[in-house]
């Protein structure tokens, strides 16, 4: 005969099992709120850098770091601060995603607190270009660091932290060629985010060169178009996309039956 324990500690256990799946289950929709909240501001924040702008001038400055002289610049520290302390607190796969995250999520803040130069010829102080060039080196640390994370999302729990002896190895883990671990293969839902998460890493890199070159053109030849802010806009909006599908917001075409909110 069963001793009386047995029928006692059963429903506890059930009860344990169930309160930690709702834990769980909570957990997974916090950190799918967090990637929504990142891939919006990401994806909405030159729009409304534009559209905000508008609405007391005509004009469009020459970049995104310009809209700190505008009205909107109260609008981009916040949304600039907002984006590096939800990366700060975001814990990702392992060290290097966490090294990544935390990266970026400093950059970030570190681009809203450091005022940029402005776009007028005006004399410096030697602090003042000290702070502007810290603004500008933040701003290239960090999106640098968001277009590796948004390759490095095409990673699984089954994948081991070390990708194996060799250079090319660690090239291809870092460009989010890893191959797959032991555990479960990725299902065709995994690997059409993969494509989409590899699509905005390689055009951040190249948008990031683009606005690179087109800092360096002068301005009478871009005949009055901000290229420099198209650019960063795309940069951005690349970054934005991919926390968007990484939070499921955006769910690719047939993928509806086998998507994997922890994949």
């Amino acid at each position: 005969m069963p001793a009386p324990q047995q029928f006692i500690a059963r429903p506890v256990q059930e009860l344990l099992g169930t309160e930690r799946e709702a834990a769980e289950s909570q957990l997974l929709k916090g950190y799918m709120s967090l990637r929504r909240m990142v891939g919006w501001i990401g994806t909405l924040l030159p729009a409304t850098l534009i559209a905000g702008n508008t609405i007391f001038t005509r004009t469009l400055p020459d970049s995104m770091s310009d809209y700190y002289y505008t009205h909107m610049r109260n609008i981009l520290i916040a949304a600039l601060s907002a984006l590096g302390i939800f990366l700060i607190c975001y814990a990702g796969y392992d060290a290097w995603d966490r090294w990544l995250t935390n990266i970026s999520g400093f950059g970030l803040i570190g681009v809203a607190l450091c005022v940029p130069s402005p776009d007028t010829p005006v004399r410096l102080s030697t602090v003042q270009r000290v702070v502007a060039d810290l603004h500008f080196a933040c701003a290239t640390v960090a999106l640098v660091a968001l277009a590796f994370m948004a390759l490095r999302f095409t990673r699984t729990y089954s994948m081991p932290d070390s990708p194996g002896p060799g250079v090319m190895n660690w090239v291809r883990a870092a460009f989010g060629f890893a191959p797959d671990g032991p555990g479960e293969p990725r299902t065709p839902a995994k690997r059409r985010r993969d494509r989409v998460y590899r699509v905005c890493g390689f055009a951040m890199f190249g948008t990031m060169a683009l606005a690179g070159l087109a800092n360096i053109v002068p301005a009478s030849a871009q005949h009055g178009i901000p290229f420099l802010f198209v650019f960063e806009a795309l940069t951005v909006i690349g970054f934005g996309v991919a926390w968007l599908v990484k939070g499921q917001t955006m769910v690719l075409p047939a993928a509806l039956k086998d998507q994997q909110p922890g994949a």
